[in-house]
């Protein structure tokens, strides 16, 4: 009689390729606004949306110091979700925990992100709009609200499904009889 194997399940394959995809796309996305910090001058600004709208933008903007933070807290939780996604792919309970550890920091930070924006948007719109084309910021906030929420998508997700029985079962035999960390 043979010994029959147990099927591999996908979802470790499908979350870690997507938690790589989601990690890169994230990082890539906070280089280019460090270089872009770093990079563009007020007249390279100032050509593409006039010099009344970058002085705008400076008085009503984040403060760099604040920018630059954010960028660097988004780059480590990146790598955090790419680290836990390379682990998951294969199959060790150290990419469920990381992948529960970023997602329980990005939902707070999210928020904390989705507040800062709100404020400096706010702010910068009042500075930019005329009166009569306030209600717009309306739309503005619905939208910007709306993007938080599609990124606060793929963590809860997670959290959802690791948080369930049979998966928890699995994940919880991986490494079992193994050297720690290999």
């Amino acid at each position: 009689m043979e010994a029959t194997e147990t099927p591999r399940t996908r979802w470790p394959t499908v979350l870690g390729v997507i938690g790589i995809i989601v990690a890169v796309l994230a990082f890539i996305d906070e280089i280019g606004e460090l270089v872009r910090l770093f990079t563009w001058s007020d007249a390279d600004w100032a050509r593409l949306m006039g010099a009344e709208a970058v002085e705008l933008i400076k008085k009503a903007g984040p403060p760099l110091g604040l920018v630059v933070a954010s960028a660097v807290i988004n780059l480590e939780l990146a790598l955090l979700l790419f680290v836990g996604s390379i682990l998951l792919l294969r199959r060790k309970r150290g990419g469920v925990i990381c992948c529960k550890v970023w997602a329980w920091i990005v939902l707070p930070w999210l928020v904390i992100q989705l507040v800062l924006a709100l404020t400096w948007l706010r702010d910068l719109l009042e500075a930019l709009l005329q009166p009569d084309l306030m209600p717009t910021m309306g739309a503005v906030v619905a939208g910007v609200v709306f993007g938080f929420a599609l990124v606060a998508v793929f963590p809860v997700f997670l959290l959802v499904w690791f948080a369930r029985p049979n998966i928890r079962a699995e994940y919880t035999l991986w490494n079992i009889g193994s050297p720690v960390g290999v």
